[in-house]
């Protein structure tokens, strides 16, 4: 058997010999070429259907299979390679639009051992270098009861309601719960205003906020969240008396997200303690008291939330 032949059995029987005998001028125009200098040999996958041809003769085989053979240019940009034995010896050759090279393929990925495990990663893994902020913007109804404030306006009203403007900035990390910032305007009254006893106070306030996920699917999500915020302005005005306080307030609730056309709506609830006292009085026969009061009440509050990426 020629070494062709055999050549050709030893890569798996994936040549299939034509019964046509052709001739192959640009073979036979380089075959007798003295190479000046011998190019690299490399590792490669010869193509199916790629015709392969004999060196020393005018045969001509068609490959029915890719197949792994090791090859070399018969010169930079040979529009042919030539297909190596195990010797390294040039017996068969193919157009070079035939070949692929294994090395170009396996040179796009890391060199590493999937033995070994690698402590510092820092070549091979991705950093995100942005930062996810989310927004929520909400409205509060909120009831209280008002008898620490109404002492001060000679008022004999106990129950205060009020509405407050709130946003709520959270950093989204990779942790169960998220930490944020929040500030709130609170605008309310108390009183009867046809007596021209309606006192009203309002008062800004910031301070830290948490909030977890406790339940998602695809549109909806059930969210927890808690805040402390100390008060910024903090007054209660009748047709007679200005009082401004400090107060501490604290909060916990849970708020129901839901994917819609629009962005991404929620409704809630939340509990909410204040810790008041008085600081100054325009009344100067009021004396001013050295102990603080709580007030609480419920809310129900309505919003909207987005997120973007810094």
């Amino acid at each position: 058997m020629s070494e062709e032949l055999e050549y050709l059995e030893q890569l798996q029987e994936a040549f299939e010999q034509n019964t046509e005998t052709r001739i192959a001028p640009e073979v036979t125009a380089f075959r007798h070429e003295k190479e000046k200098k011998e190019q690299p040999s490399f590792q490669a996958v010869l193509r199916k259907g790629s015709q392969v041809y004999r060196l020393n003769g005018e045969k001509t085989w068609t490959v029915d299979r890719p197949l792994y053979v090791k090859t070399r240019l018969q010169f930079p940009g040979s529009p042919q390679s030539l297909l190596l034995n195990k010797k390294g010896e040039a017996i068969l050759a193919t157009r070079t639009e035939n070949i692929s090279s294994l090395q170009d393929v396996t040179e796009i990925y890391p060199t590493t051992d999937p033995t070994k495990r690698y402590v510092d990663s820092t070549a091979f893994r991705s950093v995100n270098k942005g930062y996810d902020l989310e927004t929520k913007l909400s409205v509060h109804v909120e009831t209280s009861d008002a008898t620490y404030l109404s002492r001060f306006h000679n008022s004999d009203e106990t129950n205060a309601t009020s509405s407050r403007l709130q946003m709520e900035n959270y950093f989204l990390s990779i942790l169960p719960v998220d930490f944020g910032l929040t500030l709130s305007y609170q605008y309310g009254n108390f009183g009867n205003e046809g007596s021209r006893q309606l006192t009203i106070f309002d008062g800004i306030y910031f301070g830290p906020a948490v909030k977890a996920q406790i339940y998602q699917n695809d549109d909806s999500s059930l969210e927890i969240f808690g805040k402390v915020e100390k008060s910024l302005r903090l007054q209660s005005e009748d047709t007679s008396t200005l009082n401004k306080f400090s107060s501490n307030a604290w909060s916990i609730g849970v708020d129901w997200t839901k994917q819609t056309l629009l962005g991404r709506f929620f409704v809630g609830i939340a509990y909410r303690v204040q810790r008041y006292s008085l600081k100054e009085t325009s009344n100067p026969d009021l004396e001013i008291p050295s102990e603080k009061q709580s007030l609480t009440g419920p809310s129900i509050l309505l919003g909207y939330r987005f997120t973007i990426n810094l």
